[in-house]
């Protein structure tokens, strides 16, 4: 076990360092990230089979759940590690109240990491071209595009969140 354990850790380590995920408030991993980090998920998750119990496996669970923006899953993981706790830990239960906070926030949004992706994408090539303006000018013809059904739902949630101009949703939300 000891092996496997050590080999999802350098995947994840790995994982991280390609994923370009550099802020508490993440984005979807870079592409060349993501092999590595769903295989760490693997090799964790037949090692959980074996053992439920193994806070160490959980733990990076939840670090491979947090990089692959699955803050539920994450979250579930790191209550199971609390739950096993033979006394609290604060870092432990500092990042379990980060990951309730993030589960919401994802929530609001309504939008995928793939689509906050593809919304970053676009809002570079625009912001490109044009000076940039206070207004949600390109994230809302973006929306309107693409997820018509819900966009004033995320312009809203945006707000709510602090973005009010196209070049606060790509470097807060979308890079």
């Amino acid at each position: 076990m000891e092996e496997e354990l050590l080999e999802a850790k350098r995947l994840l380590a790995e994982g991280r360092r390609l994923s370009g995920q550099l802020s508490y408030r993440r984005r979807a991993p870079a592409s060349k990230a993501k092999p590595l980090l769903e295989g760490a998920r693997q090799k964790l998750l037949t090692l959980e089979q074996r053992n439920r119990d193994d806070i160490r496996v959980l733990r990076l669970l939840a670090e491979v759940e947090e990089c692959l923006l699955d803050y539920g899953e994450a979250k579930q993981y790191l209550e199971r590690v609390v739950a096993l706790l033979p006394r609290p830990d604060k870092k432990v239960l500092k990042k379990l109240a980060q990951y309730r906070e993030m589960c919401g926030e994802w929530r609001s949004l309504h939008l995928l990491p793939e689509e906050l992706a593809s919304l970053g994408a676009f809002l570079e090539k625009q912001l490109a071209r044009s000076p940039g303006e206070l207004s949600l000018r390109w994230t809302e013809l973006w929306l309107n595009e693409h997820r018509p059904d819900i966009s004033e739902q995320v312009l809203t949630a945006l707000r709510e969140q602090g973005a009010f101009s196209d070049l606060q949703v790509l470097e807060n939300f979308a890079k």
